[in-house]
């Protein structure tokens, strides 16, 4: 979701369905600026979804998510995911681990943990859930906006989770992306940690964390 004020410009109160990423932000603010658009740049500008020249920007979105080298996260645990208008497809390149970062310790989740020991079913669904999770999910975006049920079991949609998985593994190798292993080497992108090892900035990073819990 986004929310865009920009009097003058953008209609107050106009809603938008289309589908736009965080690549596409900056190549919008140099439109809005009157720049030009360099090709290198991997988004594309939605100022006419602003502006209210249309209402369609893109007909897929791609999204990852790491835990490597985060406080309270995963060691790795890479998720990929794309959407088109109506189905998001998700995979847990990892899903035989568990899922783990700082929302887990929040007190809301810790309560959900609570109301899951004291007999509540649904609160304990929910963190298991949470936690563990199947490689693949599929979700109706427009009929389960919240993604509660996952549809990837369901031979219904065969067809709808071969296209989307045909379009994420695609991207991925446009963006070189090779799963697992670009998970692992996250770590070594961080700025204090680029100039050692895999091994040595997950020893020195589990190190840090260690200290910090401790404190």
């Amino acid at each position: 979701a986004m929310i865009v004020r920009w009097p003058g410009k953008v209609k107050p109160g106009s809603i938008s369905d289309a589908m736009v990423e965080y690549v596409d932000v900056t190549p919008t603010f140099i439109d809005a600026a009157g720049g030009e658009l360099d090709p290198v740049l991997d988004g594309s500008s939605f100022l006419p979804v602003l502006t209210g020249k249309t209402n369609q920007h893109k007909n897929f979105t791609y999204g990852i998510m790491t835990t490597r080298g985060i406080i309270n996260g995963s060691d790795q645990y890479a998720i990929r995911t794309v959407r088109d208008k109506q189905y998001r497809l998700i995979w847990n390149l990892n899903h035989d681990a568990e899922f783990s970062n700082v929302c887990m310790h929040t007190d809301y989740y810790q309560s959900m943990i609570e109301a899951g020991k004291a007999g509540d079913a649904k609160a304990r669904l929910l963190v298991e859930k949470y936690k563990t999770r199947p490689e693949f999910e599929l979700y109706d975006c427009a009929a389960d906006p919240l993604e509660m049920n996952n549809l990837a079991g369901d031979l219904k949609y065969k067809e709808v989770m071969q296209r989307l998985n045909q379009r994420l593994t695609t991207w991925m190798q446009e963006q070189g992306d090779q799963g697992i292993e670009t998970e692992r080497d996250a770590i070594l992108r961080q700025e204090k940690f680029k100039d050692l090892t895999r091994e040595q900035a997950m020893k020195r990073f589990k190190r840090n964390r260690n200290r910090s819990e401790n404190e």
